[in-house]
């Protein structure tokens, strides 16, 4: 079944799964519920498996991603004098944490290159939706 045609329970249940998490739980004071319903019909689910990469820094941002299991290292790619890359650890996500916006709000590419370092189950909200919900907020 397509996010899009999730049933009434289906978002119920969504909801529930949700509540602890930050985003969502800021969100829905600034939004009604229509709106969060309207969110979390438009949330997909991704999995990684552990050291896969989920994006790199330069490339167009498409999504805004959940972690809702797993976790992730934020990596920034330096370019060293002599040619070579060095990759700098910014910090880990794991669950709860969210990443993926600053290009979407910004519109420019990813500042930095995300890394699975274990299995890792995220929701995943494309940039039109993402967009649209943070209007209403």
């Amino acid at each position: 079944k397509t996010s899009k045609n999730r049933t009434k329970t289906e978002i119920s249940n969504l909801h529930l799964c949700f509540e602890n998490v930050k985003f969502f739980k800021d969100l829905k004071t600034k939004v009604n519920e229509g709106v969060m319903d309207q969110l979390l019909r438009y949330l997909n689910y991704v999995h990684y498996k552990k050291n896969e990469v989920i994006f790199e820094k330069g490339k167009t941002g498409r999504h805004f991603y959940i972690i809702l299991d797993g976790s992730v290292e934020v990596l920034l790619p330096i370019v060293q004098p002599d040619g070579t890359t060095e990759t700098k650890l910014l910090r880990v996500l794991s669950s709860g944490d969210e990443f993926g916006e600053l290009a979407l709000l910004d519109h420019k590419p990813r500042t930095a290159t995300i890394k699975c370092l274990e299995s890792t189950h995220l929701a995943a909200l494309d940039k039109k939706h993402f967009i649209r919900i943070l209007s209403y907020s």
